[in-house]
């Protein structure tokens, strides 16, 4: 005899005649996999990414360095420390292609328009970043030459920095419109179990 559990009662199962042990199985929910035969769920490749952005943004978001020890041999042992700013933004990236082909309108119009927001803050702050080269004294523009490429930022000046911190406000931006699609796509409605 099979029930949901929504309406799945055992007092009235106790109640019926027709009882017997072999009528309940009781299900592992915990490694519940849904479709028998698929191997690839959707809806868990959505959940994983959330939780991945949720994982990324929800500590401290600050730039990667390199811790360098010494031992007593005089080695130096070099670690680095990841930026987790590029992780998080990365993060949401990743969910952002994932979700890409079931953009509905609003999220195609809305994701657009913060890509071309953050666009015009690159092109804005590059441009600052050439011009200060650019007004250098020949002596300093000499010993500044190695680390200016047109259309790129060095990432030593304070342009770059104010950048990042731009981008990853536009990415939280981009991340509550892709919480917004999930939410109007229902990618977290329940599933019944039967018992």
């Amino acid at each position: 005899m099979k029930k949901y559990l929504n309406s799945f009662s055992f007092s009235k199962i106790m109640d019926e005649k027709e009882y017997s042990q072999q009528d309940i199985e009781i299900a592992d929910i915990e490694n519940y996999k849904s479709g028998g035969e698929s191997t690839f769920n959707y809806q868990f490749l959505v959940m994983k990414c959330v939780s991945n952005c949720i994982e990324a943004g929800k500590h401290e978001l600050r730039t990667g360095w390199t811790n360098e020890k010494v031992d007593n041999s005089g080695n130096i042992t070099r670690t680095y420390i990841e930026d987790t700013r590029k992780r998080f933004i990365e993060s949401i990236k990743t969910f952002k292609s994932i979700l890409e082909r079931e953009f509905d309108l609003d999220a195609k119009t809305n994701i657009k328009k913060i890509d071309e927001k953050l666009q015009e803050k690159k092109t804005e702050l590059l441009e600052e970043q050439w011009n200060w080269y650019e007004s250098l004294a020949p002596i300093p523009k000499e010993e500044w030459r190695n680390y200016f490429v047109k259309g790129f930022f060095t990432q030593t000046l304070g342009w770059y920095q104010a950048f990042v911190e731009f981008e990853i406000e536009c990415y939280r931006e981009i991340l509550v419109e892709l919480m917004k699609l999930t939410h109007r796509r229902d990618d977290f409605k329940g599933e019944d179990f039967e018992a």
